[in-house]
This record gives structure tokens, C-alpha cells and sequence, in this order.
């Protein structure tokens, strides 16, 4: 794995791990069923990644980011804990955006080289006018 796919991946445990912390403390600031769903998002997004899913990991980061701003929207998780992760989340991006696949270089063009022309009385033949060669006397 290169080192931008690495940070991807390190990048999605970190948020995972900040889930986890969040959820061992005695006030968690994340309710149990929003940490599940995000725990669900980091896990399907650490896979794409460690899959080399460019498009994959894209969706599950989009799917996560989705979730964490609905889960705030209904107080189940913390604006502190929403901006960690959405921290995170946007680390990850940009290393993703690294991993994106570029589309092969074009092949490069044969040079032109010279070749025979192909257009009428452009050469060729025998240089002779086409008629009989005669030139007669009387």
C-alpha cells in the first residue's frame, strides 16, 4: 500500500478510534445508536480503502459525512465530536483524491514520416506526357 493509501486507512482508524474513546467515557457525547451507525460508516470506509475502492471509500466518506451532520441535527452527538471527525474526514478526502486513478497517458503519435504520394500527377510513372514518343517527319 503506498503512503497516501496508509494515511487513508490511518486516517479512517483515527476516526474509528475517536468513536470508541467517545463511547468508553461515562458521559459519552455520542448516543449508542449514532455511534453504531458511524462505527458502520468507518468500517465500510476502512475497507474500500484497504480494497483499493477509490469510489468506494469516495461513497462511504460521503455516507459518513451524511450521517455525522444528521446525527448532530438530532443532538446525538457532540459539536465538538462532529468536528473531529468531520476533521478527519476531510484529511481522508485529500488523501483519496491522491489515490484517485488517472487515466492512462494518451500512446504517443507515430512522428509523420515521408511516404510516396498517392495523388493523381503527383508523381511517379515515367515522366512522359503520355503520348507516343514519335515526332515524325513528312
Amino acid at each position: 500500500m503506498t503512503p497516501r493509501g496508509r494515511s487513508a486507512l490511518l486516517g479512517a482508524t483515527a476516526v474509528a478510534l475517536s468513536l470508541s474513546a467517545c463511547a468508553s467515557g461515562s458521559q459519552s457525547s455520542i448516543s449508542a445508536p449514532a455511534r453504531q451507525m458511524l462505527q458502520d460508516d468507518v468500517q465500510r470506509l476502512t475497507q474500500a480503502v484497504h480494497d483499493k475502492d477509490y469510489t468506494g471509500a469516495q461513497q462511504a466518506l460521503g455516507t459518513l459525512r451524511a450521517d455525522v451532520g444528521a446525527a448532530r441535527q438530532r443532538s446525538e452527538i457532540s459539536a465538538s465530536d462532529q468536528r473531529q471527525i468531520l476533521g478527519t474526514a476531510t484529511r481522508i478526502a485529500a488523501d483519496l483524491k491522491a489515490l484517485e486513478p488517472r487515466p492512462p497517458a494518451p500512446a504517443p503519435r507515430p512522428s509523420p514520416t515521408s511516404s510516396p504520394s498517392t495523388t493523381p500527377g503527383g508523381g511517379g510513372g515515367d515522366g512522359g506526357d503520355g503520348g507516343d514518343g514519335g515526332g515524325g517527319g513528312d
